[in-house]
């Protein structure tokens, strides 16, 4: 189940794969705070929260160039292990097959915690440092091609899916 979420959000930041052919939008200056400074970082952080979960993703870029992305997801499994769908013995597994899958990811690195039945996870991704090759071959983007990954296309993915996103001033 978490490996779903997790899947679905990067399956979301591939939508904002961008090649240099293609002319971006400009979602990130609709929305509540417009950066106009040229040297200063947009920094857009979008989220959902479903019960007791919540997955957000902070985002910073300049000019539609996504530079980072920072994915933090909080999930309660007591209901769950309740039901005896998973056991907290399957819970760290997941997470430990989940840290070895991004191990080695240039730019990218995962960590998670677990306090009872609540699991943090984050994911981060430089893209300044990580080969998009390399993410694409790894799955976590949609193809090489990309030159960069479309914050605005990100954005306008994560608000069709219900996520609600805002600019921050930093």
């Amino acid at each position: 189940m978490k490996k779903v979420l997790i899947i679905g959000i990067i399956m979301l930041v591939l939508v904002g794969c961008t090649n240099k052919k293609e002319k971006p939008i400009n979602l990130a200056k609709d929305l509540p705070i417009d950066i106009v400074e040229e040297e200063k970082l947009d920094v857009v952080v979008c989220e959902i929260t479903e019960g007791d979960n919540t997955l957000t993703d902070t985002m910073t870029g300049f000019q539609d160039r996504m530079k980072t992305s920072t994915i933090e997801s909080v999930m309660d499994y007591s209901n769950d292990i309740e039901r005896g769908k998973i056991t907290e013995t399957d819970i760290k597994n997941n997470m430990e097959d989940t840290k070895k899958d991004y191990l080695g990811i240039e730019g990218v690195s995962y960590e998670y915690s677990i306090e009872g039945t609540i699991v943090t996870e984050k994911l981060i991704t430089d893209y300044t440092k990580a080969s998009m090759k390399q993410l694409y071959f790894e799955g976590m983007v949609d193809t090489k091609e990309s030159e960069y990954i479309s914050m605005d296309r990100t954005i306008e993915s994560y608000l069709d899916d219900g996520m609600r996103c805002k600019a921050i001033e930093e």
